[in-house]
């Protein structure tokens, strides 16, 4: 099973495809890679080694420019904050890097009253696949109620990220969320994914857990409010 510097190598890989499917932008400073997310409004520091004001204030500056709501860093917990602070940069949450292998996941569990579609579009991450519960009965017929998205890792053959796991809270603990992480399996795993890496927060723990996912390590996050 693939370590952290595995998953933040995929995490980054997301970052920098979302921001190229969305209408953003990537760029460098001083040895700190940045991807602009639009659709997010938030500038995002991609693992850097060393954090540095050189690095920071260029790229402060731009994400202003840009119109950037949020500037986060993700680190690797043991990379030290080096000047995050005196640019008012806060400790937030940490991402619990987990891992699976598909072929071992459950069979997918229908849903009463959900349709489960999977998509493969423009707007999305090159070589995508989006998930959605969709509703197939009342005056909200085909609304999607959880969605997740599967990223094929660009680096390493066989590895894949789930992002944007999210379940509307009026439907959750109705095994959507269950139900969309064994559809995805399922595709990973026609598609010869071998391996599924994600980042978890201590309220999704469990439900990846149930479905064969093991935690690997944590990392860490800080964030400043732009504007």
């Amino acid at each position: 099973m693939s370590g952290i510097a595995a998953c933040e190598q995929v995490q980054d890989e997301f970052f920098t495809a979302l921001a190229t499917a969305t209408g953003g932008r990537n760029f460098s400073t001083h040895q700190m890679k940045w991807s602009w997310l639009p659709g997010l409004g938030d500038l995002v520091a991609r693992f850097p080694t060393e954090i540095t004001g050189a690095g920071l204030r260029p790229a402060l500056a731009e994400g202003a420019r840009l119109g950037a709501r949020m500037a986060g860093i993700w680190v690797n917990s043991a990379v030290r904050q080096g000047e995050l602070a005196s640019f008012g940069f806060k400790k937030a949450w940490q991402p619990w890097w987990m891992s699976c292998f598909p072929d071992r996941m459950e069979p997918v569990r229908q849903v009463a009253g959900i349709e489960l579609r999977v998509s493969q579009s423009e707007g999305l991450p090159a070589g995508s696949w989006q998930f959605e519960a969709c509703l197939t009965s009342g005056q909200s017929l085909g609304r999607a109620v959880g969605k997740c998205l599967l990223f094929p890792g660009l680096s390493t053959p066989g590895l894949a990220g789930v992002f944007d796991m999210a379940v509307e809270p009026e439907y959750q603990r109705l095994g959507i969320g269950t139900a969309m992480l064994q559809k995805l399996g399922e595709v990973a795993n026609t598609a010869g994914l071998s391996q599924l890496i994600l980042n978890s927060t201590p309220s999704g723990f469990r439900l990846y857990q149930s479905q064969g996912f093991q935690l690997i390590g944590k990392g860490q996050t800080y964030w400043l409010e732009l504007g």
